[in-house]
């Protein structure tokens, strides 16, 4: 059951009319007349509070351009995003957050100039990821930030198809490129004073390359530092090896 005043819901879309203002050009003074372009999107999002101690966000978004100022070249794109996320308040001194989520871009290109040689490529790349975080005050100005995150990568090179009945054009596609990143993080924010704050932790994250296997491993070390000398002024200091 949705309870009035818990939920939030949006929703937006945008379009173009470059197609109109293309086909208003001279055909004997525009090398574009004739021509088409686009581009259009829409977007989701939801917020859902099912108490003051768990929440949930879904968000999604989807694009599209194209164009095509000649008659025998076109170019399309397209974006994909989708995510959700919630969180948890166990009292008042832990929390967690677990997010998941997934990305994609693609893109076309045709070329129909001359018909034995007409092709069209694509290329892409895609990835869906997940993250669990964790977060406790642990007393005497310490707060504690630990937790996991993943991304499974997916990489479309290019690959070739021919178009028109007469292409000779021979179908070929470059090896897609997979892996698998991961990362284990634990940090504490120390804050002495209400102006000055101390970051330290350890984070080890390690890459699993796909076809062929090959794994890396990356132990990494941060500190930073921020002083606060007003409520616009604030300097800040960090390094990570």
């Amino acid at each position: 059951t949705i309870r009035k005043g818990s939920t939030i819901f949006v929703l937006g879309g945008r379009t173009t009319y470059s197609d109109w203002i293309l086909n208003m050009l001279p055909k004997d003074q525009s090398e574009y007349a004739g021509g088409k372009a686009g581009f259009s999107d829409i977007n989701v999002g939801i917020t859902h509070k099912f108490n003051a101690n768990n929440s949930i966000q879904a968000f999604g978004y989807w694009s599209r351009d194209k164009f095509s100022f000649g008659a025998d070249t076109t170019f399309h794109y397209s974006n994909l995003n989708a995510s959700i996320k919630g969180n948890n308040h166990f009292s008042d001194r832990h929390s967690m957050t677990l997010t998941a989520g997934y990305d994609r871009y693609v893109s076309s290109y045709e070329e129909s100039n001359y018909e034995p040689q007409a092709y069209q490529l694509f290329t892409g790349v895609q990835q869906g990821y997940a993250k669990l975080g964790f977060k406790s005050n642990l007393g005497s100005h310490h707060v504690l930030s630990y937790g996991f995150n993943g991304v499974f990568y997916d990489l479309n090179p290019g690959n070739r198809v021919p178009v028109m009945a007469g292409s000779l054009v021979i179908p070929d596609a470059l090896d897609r490129q997979r892996g698998i990143e991961t990362a284990l993080y634990v940090s504490d924010t120390w804050s002495p004073t209400e102006k000055l704050q101390f970051e330290y932790g350890l984070r080890g994250a390690g890459f699993l390359a796909l076809n062929p296997s090959k794994f890396y491993f990356y132990p990494e070390v941060r500190l930073s530092g921020k002083y606060s000398f007003s409520p616009d002024f604030t300097a800040k200091a960090g390094s990570t090896q």
